[in-house]
Parts: structure tokens; sequence; C-alpha cells
């Protein structure tokens, strides 16, 4: 086995260790049943989360992180079939989607955490969670504190930085409140994440009834994005290049200065493949996406069933 003068994690049958990680793993608070979950565990360290995760019955544990002589402890000590550690740092995740992430103890380490929680959000499945333990600055104000560690000047987020921007993607949820551990000069909290779901705005109503404006005055700074259905339908009919199965019935009635049968088109015969058409365009990584047109409510009825990981909710101009 590798030696490591001192392990970090508290290895069944090692003297020593750095970190309580039995105390750590309590306060993390894992479902006690993990069957046939994927798990990513992000700066795995010397691997012993990836095990325990696998002992509770996870199919497959993926473990990464930066630093050779930890990782080749892990694979000698907990390498199997279910569980493989790679060395690798999460500028590039693994493909998900992954039921449970956790990144523990490795934040203050990362010089753009937004970017990293973003990433998790994207590979992260629609009903998974990130735990995420780090040290918050329990201070006002929406800023990164500079603290000095055993190793080095680190970056730690106040409590409203990190809820409200850093874990922008996600909905948190606290589960063990700030605890100062031997080492470190910022107190530890422990977080449940899961995925925001994306918001999907219908401005709906006829031509005239003032839709546009009211996305730009209301809606438009805060989506990320703005799509006019009298656009998407308009391409559908004349690009050429455009192979999706309603752009030839969209053609047939399409009339460049009266989109009524388009839409009449739409919401009376292909509403089906027109909203699973509209779901494609909005992405995993969107926090709001402004749908505007004449469709009928029935239509977003329709959007929200075959769609329920998205928010949606509808704005008529009358």
């Amino acid at each position: 086995m590798n030696a490591i003068t001192k392990p970090y994690q508290s290895h069944d049958g090692l003297a020593s260790s750095v970190s309580d990680s039995r105390k750590k793993w309590a306060r993390l608070a894992i479902p006690e049943r993990l069957d046939g979950k994927r798990v990513l565990d992000i700066g795995c360290n010397e691997g012993l989360f990836s095990h325990w995760c696998a002992e509770r019955g996870a199919k497959e544990v993926i473990g990464i992180d930066r630093h050779g002589p930890s990782l080749a402890f892990a694979r000698q000590r907990y390498g199997s079939d279910r569980v493989r550690f790679l060395e690798q740092s999460w500028d590039v995740l693994p493909e998900g989607p992954f039921d449970l992430v956790l990144w523990i103890s490795a934040m203050h380490y990362e010089p753009n955490p937004i970017g990293v929680l973003d990433r998790i959000a994207g590979i992260l499945a629609p009903d998974g969670i990130l735990v995420l333990e780090c040290g918050v600055v329990q201070q006002p104000g929406r800023s990164m504190v500079l603290r000095a560690r055993h190793d080095g000047e680190h970056l730690y987020p106040t409590v409203e930085l990190l809820e409200r921007r850093l874990l922008r993607s996600f909905a948190p949820r606290l589960v063990a409140r700030p605890e100062l551990t031997p080492g470190d000069p910022v107190p530890r909290s422990v977080y449940h994440c899961r995925r925001r779901p994306v918001r999907v705005a219908f401005v709906l109503g006829g031509t005239g009834k003032g839709k546009t404006d009211f996305v730009k005055r209301h809606l438009a700074d805060t989506a990320t994005q703005t799509i006019s259905l009298d656009v998407v339908l308009s391409r559908m009919a004349t690009e050429a290049h455009h192979l999706h199965r309603l752009a030839a019935r969209v053609r047939e009635v399409y009339d460049p200065a009266n989109l009524g049968p388009v839409y009449k088109v739409v919401n009376e015969e292909l509403a089906e493949p027109f909203v699973d058409w509209l779901g494609r365009m909005v992405s995993a990584g969107d926090e709001l996406v402004v749908f505007e047109g004449h469709l009928a409510d029935t239509v977003v009825e329709l959007f929200a069933r075959r769609h329920p990981g998205f928010e949606v909710w509808t704005v008529r101009r009358s």
C-alpha cells in the first residue's frame, strides 16, 4: 500500500488520522440506503466516503481527486468493480446523471466555485442530491473572505453569497449547523442541495396585446432565454434545413402576414410534438425561459405534464 505520512481520513486499522471521518460522516446525513444509485465523490481524498457509499448499496461510485498518493491509497484499499478512482481536476466532471454528489472539505481550494457548482447541477439527476460541506463565514454581506489556514490562505463565502449566488442552480437546505473543526479558521456547514427547477413562463395573447412590452419590462432582465414563438414558427416554415416533422405541416399553412392559421394547427393538431420541441429548447442551466406567443391554455397544460421537472406558469395578456 502506498505510504501516506499521516492519513487524512479515519481508516479502520490505522492508528491515527488528521480528520475525524466518522463524526464528519454523521454530519453529512447521507441516506442510509443507496441501492442502485450512482455516486460522484469530488475531492475524494483517500476514498473512505466513496467506500462507505458503496457499502450502503450504491451500484457505482466514482471518486475524483488531484492528489496522486491519496488516490493510489484509495485504489489499493477500496477500489473494486463498483468503486473507481480517477486522478483529475474538477474542471471537467464525469458524465452524469448522478443520484448523489459529494463535495466535502474541498470548496476552499477552488478559485471559481460557482463554475464547479453549475457543472454539478448539469450532471445531477432530476431527483438527485448534492451534499456540500464547506467553510461558511458567519457575517453579513455577500462576499468572499480571505482566511489563513495551515496550508495557505483561502477564500470562504459568506452565508448570503453561498446560498443566494454560488448555489443559484440549487434549492439548498442546511442539515448541519456551522461547526469549527481543528485546523480550520472558518466553521463548516453541511447543505443538501437539490436542483432548482427551471422556471418556464408562457406570456400568451393575440397580436397587439402587449406581450413583447410585458416581457421587456418585467422578465427580460432575469430570463436566461426569451423566445418568440412567432419567430420559432416562421423559421420552421422558411428554413430549408429544418427537418422537424412539424415543419412540413407548418409550411402548408404559413403566411408571414398572418400566423393565425399556423397557431391553429399547433394548438389543435400538433400540440404534442410542438411542446416536445419547445422542451428541447430549455437547458438544465437555464433559470427562467420565457416563451411569448399565441398558444392555447391546453397546450401549456400539456407542456407542464410532459415536462414535470419544469416550474411552469402563465401570463395572459388580453
